[in-house]
């Protein structure tokens, strides 16, 4: 069978990313694609896909008694396509003064493909996209720093050349590695952290388990959207965010619960006194 968008997609970066392996980006998949490549999932090795699944199933697991996942969406895959294309864009590779152009179209077919996706429609599935995107979410980048008795140079997301690595000892050489957060890696790219935010952002609230869950981050800040607020005003919901919250250390459900409770003046009533309860369920 020939191998489709969907299953090169799966194989280099999303079952990578569940399987904390090293990912793999591939050419951008712009918005075209990004619409249909669910439709090539049954190309994927059933194999792989089962391997990921049971390694997201203790995630799962941690917030609700499920023995299967609910397999990836089409919509699921269109927000797997943006994330891919998000941090496609962010590559430093593409920080060249002949690539910076392109870099920033990326990132626009990254923004338009996630303002294409749909929210999941019950709590099994809002359940099932977290786990993936949370997944997504927790890839880095590796810097790597390479000094020796001459210099040093900085590799962003790559391999230093083993040139550089050659006679350790009699050229001092020493290779010091930093890992860089998704939500920072925008550093060293072509693009600025403000249109870096705003897709991340909204990638990020598509999936309100995932937003909700990581309330305490420092970048980009949580705010409250329509989907984060359907989610908690159901009881089922609000105890899956509880259970996802209570899983940090205390400072950082401190910290969650403060941010939770800063709330537009334009959030109905009702939608305030089930911030309230979900508050109440996390201090439990």
């Amino acid at each position: 069978m020939e191998r489709t968008l969907a299953a090169q997609l799966f194989e280099s970066f999303v079952a990578p990313a569940t399987l904390g392996r090293k990912t793999r980006l591939l050419q951008p998949i712009g918005v075209r694609a990004a619409k249909t490549i669910g439709l090539g999932a049954d190309s994927i090795e059933p194999e792989l896909m089962r391997e990921a699944s049971i390694a997201l199933l203790p995630v799962a697991r941690r917030l609700a008694p499920v023995d299967v996942l609910c397999p990836p969406t089409r919509d699921d895959w269109t927000l797997f396509a943006a994330w891919h294309d998000l941090y496609v864009a962010a590559h430093p590779d593409w920080n060249t003064p002949l690539r910076r152009h392109l870099a920033r179209r990326v990132l626009e077919h990254a923004l338009v493909s996630a303002q294409g996706v749909g929210l999941p429609q019950t709590v099994s599935g809002a359940l099932a996209r977290h786990v993936w995107i949370a997944a997504l979410r927790s890839v880095v980048r590796v810097d790597q720093t390479v000094t020796w008795w001459r210099g040093a140079e900085t590799f962003r997301g790559v391999d230093p050349p083993a040139r550089l690595l050659l006679w350790p000892t009699r050229r001092k050489v020493d290779v010091s590695r930093l890992q860089i957060d998704s939500a920072s890696i925008f550093a060293g790219s072509a693009l600025d952290k403000k249109a870096y935010d705003q897709v991340y952002s909204l990638c990020l609230a598509l999936s309100p388990l995932t937003d909700l869950a990581v309330a305490h981050r420092a970048n980009p800040p949580f705010a409250w959207t329509d989907a984060s607020l359907a989610l908690v005003s159901t009881t089922a919901g609000r105890t899956l965010v509880a259970r996802a919250i209570r899983q940090w250390s205390e400072p950082l459900r401190a910290k969650a619960r403060a941010i939770l409770q800063v709330v537009p003046e334009s959030v109905p009533k009702p939608a305030r006194a089930a911030i309230e309860k979900l508050v109440n369920e996390v201090d439990l």
